[in-house]
């Protein structure tokens, strides 16, 4: 069926063309915020700091900090609307391309549910942000550090420098790419439950339904994620994948699955059914 196939791949197109875009939006708030932070910071080293200046300090680099969240949270819950939307698309646009017409809707509550918990992982990524500037001011504040030293140490919690965890153990290369990563795993779970409820519904009435594990080709791929790319399996069965655990997985974005298996994955799923003959191959 080249039409199915060819619906499909429109599909994928924009689900990859979304998710890219979605992080390079979230990577450029990320630089304004740089910029306007860095630009405080440097010129409030070239004077004293008080009591007065510092709180005047901490308050207008709380607000910067507040004003990227805002605006991250409205660009990612919209594109995560849409996700969804495609997510539903990929199921239902190749089977009435291939003659066969659903007509199920997902309840919204779980576009809602999703999206608060990213919600949830850009404040823990905010407030990380935020604590790390708090403490370095308090630092100003008692005389321990001074004010070109805390600038200094302020500029490596922000974009373009180094993301410290607990210990100071290094966990992302650049806070920059920290905000990318959430955003494109956040996207990738959206479309992965959207598509995999649609497919779910649609089996109960289209017995020959199949689901074929798809690749998102990332720069660092799982080699067990690579090797999967084109395989077909039977909706109620899992993909050749593991996790650590054991854990056989089901799609691509498992939430069963250990999360250091779906983490940043860009795979999908696509759906076939048997009586359109042999399944396309690896993509």
């Amino acid at each position: 069926m080249v039409k199915v196939s060819a619906t499909i791949k429109k599909i994928l197109a924009q689900r990859n063309a979304e998710i890219i875009d979605g992080s390079e939006a979230t990577y450029k708030l990320l630089l304004d915020v740089n910029r306007q932070v860095r630009d405080e910071l440097a010129h409030a080293a070239l004077g004293s700091w008080n009591e007065y200046t510092l709180k005047q300090l901490k308050a207008s680099l709380e607000r910067r900090i507040g004003d990227f969240e805002s605006a991250a949270k409205g660009d990612l819950g919209k594109r995560l609307t849409d996700m969804f939307d495609l997510g539903q698309e990929s199921v239902y646009k190749p089977l009435n391309v291939g003659g066969i017409y659903t007509g199920f809707n997902i309840p919204v509550s779980v576009v809602r549910q999703m999206r608060d918990f990213a919600f949830i992982k850009i404040d823990s990524y905010t407030g990380a942000m935020w604590n790390g500037i708090r403490g370095e001011l308090s630092l100003a504040a008692l005389g321990a550090k001074t004010p070109q030293q805390v600038s200094e140490a302020i500029g490596t919690l922000l974009p373009e420098g180094p993301f410290f965890g607990r210990g100071g153990r290094t966990i992302f290369r650049d806070a920059a790419q920290r905000g990318e990563f959430i955003t494109k795993t956040e996207l990738g779970k959206m479309y992965s439950e959207a598509a995999d409820r649609r497919i779910k519904d649609a089996a109960e009435y289209v017995p020959d339904l199949e689901k074929i594990w798809r690749h998102g080709h990332p720069k660092q791929p799982r080699l067990t994620h690579l090797a999967a790319d084109g395989v077909v399996r039977p909706i109620n069965e899992p993909f050749p994948v593991r996790d650590k655990n054991g854990y056989q997985l089901m799609r691509p974005h498992d939430p069963q699955a250990d999360f250091t298996e779906v983490a940043g994955c860009q795979c999908s799923q696509t759906v076939w059914a048997k009586r359109w003959g042999a399944a396309p191959k690896a993509a």
